[in-house]
């Protein structure tokens, strides 16, 4: 015979049972999933913070590099503050020109960065400035060349130097003279010598010529001397005339392959383009140099002391006024380094707002506000001073 209390163990867990089990259970899910909740938050404090960090450092590194090469080979006072005309066959379109040449132009947020009439840069992103560097890559850097007119001799297109010291056949070289236009021009022969290529080019060996007939280049990829058909760079009709008498005209040895590089934030990103070999009026041909950059400010180290030391005196992304009478030439020769502020922002958007104010530098704050749900982000600040050593190696302008 069953006993009672048999059958009631038979007869499975009362409801008060199963609701406690329910309750004790409901409780260990709530316990881990906050456990886990608070484990993705953490790991995504942690990622976005570190997609910040790489990112920023990416760029820094990149635009830093390029303003610490900026006016390396612009070693002419009279190139300083030029209209610059370049030709280059490769390009497309061929011609463009550039308005007071200078190692680093700033161009300030929410504005088309106008270099001159034909180039016209896109604006970047809200809020962030356009910022264009120069430099060439010649192995050894010297005083710039003088020289006078072409030579009477038809068959040389080409100047009469004072001395050819650092010249190699395939360098671009910018030529100019006070007062007038500069030219960006290569150097296709040197006559009087055998080239690096062991080629021997009759002629005065006083001449640096700048033909577009066919020359031996030895800066080709292949590591060996290559045949050009002709320069890209040189104008169908070489060169341009300067001065025909005395040596009051200027070579600067840019190397082989010089850089007209701006750098803008586009869509997000740090964006950079060469204009020696790019149309960079439109933004699609710009290419990206770090993702998820949404700041960048620059300020220019002016050098205001009455004789120029090449020290800074003040940062400032406009003309100091104690050098406001000077020329554009005098101005460009007192810029001593470039202050540089660039914001980088994690990749993914946390589920509710973990910033309350825009980020700062020391040149003031970024504002963020074009950016959708820009609270929601994290972002990280770098900036540093970067020397313009090339500007200070160079001296100042006499009288300037």
């Amino acid at each position: 015979m069953t006993s009672f209390s048999s059958k009631r163990r038979m007869a499975g867990f009362s409801l008060v049972e199963l609701l406690a089990g329910m309750t004790v259970a409901l409780i260990a899910f709530v316990i881990m999933m906050k456990l886990f909740a608070d484990s993705e938050n953490a790991k995504r404090n942690v990622s976005s913070g570190s997609d910040a960090q790489i990112n920023g450092a990416i760029a820094l590194f990149s635009l830093g590099r390029e303003l610490r090469f900026a006016g390396h080979g612009l070693t002419a006072d009279a190139a300083l503050g030029c209209t610059l005309a370049v030709h280059n066959a490769a390009r497309s379109p061929t011609d463009f020109s550039i308005e007071q040449l200078s190692p680093v132009t700033i161009f300030p947020a929410g504005t088309s960065a106008e270099l001159a009439a034909d180039t016209v840069l896109p604006a970047g992103d809200s809020n962030t400035d356009i910022i264009v560097v120069v430099y060439g890559d010649a192995n050894l850097a010297r005083e710039a060349i003088q020289f006078n007119d072409k030579t009477a001799d038809a068959n040389y297109a080409g100047y009469v130097v004072k001395n050819r010291v650092g010249l190699q056949v395939g360098d671009l070289v910018i030529a100019a003279e006070s007062g007038k236009n500069c030219s960006l021009l290569q150097v296709t022969g040197l006559p009087g010598s055998n080239t690096v290529c062991n080629e021997y080019v009759d002629g005065k060996s006083s001449v640096v010529q700048f033909n577009t007939a066919t020359f031996l280049n030895p800066y080709s990829t292949t590591g060996s001397c290559t045949t050009v058909g002709s320069s890209s760079y040189n104008q169908p009709t070489p060169p341009v005339s300067y001065s025909s008498s005395g040596y009051s005209a200027t070579l600067s040895n840019l190397g082989a392959e010089p850089r007209i590089v701006a750098y803008a934030i586009r869509n997000g990103n740090l964006a950079y383009c060469d204009l020696l070999t790019t149309d960079c009026t439109g933004a699609s041909n710009w290419s990206t140099a770090a993702t998820h950059i949404v700041g960048l400010k620059a300020r220019f180290g002016w050098d205001t002391s009455g004789t120029a030391d090449g020290l800074v005196d003040e940062y400032s992304d406009t003309t100091p006024d104690s050098l406001s009478a000077k020329t554009d030439q005098c101005r460009i020769s007192r810029i001593s380094a470039v202050q540089i502020g660039l914001v980088a922002r994690n990749a993914l958007m946390d589920k509710q707002d973990v910033t309350s104010t825009a980020p700062a530098w020391q040149g003031g704050s970024f504002t963020l506000s074009h950016i959708s749900n820009w609270k929601r982000f994290r972002y990280k600040v770098f900036e540093t001073v970067v020397p313009l050593k090339n500007m200070v190696w160079k001296g100042a302008i006499s009288g300037c």
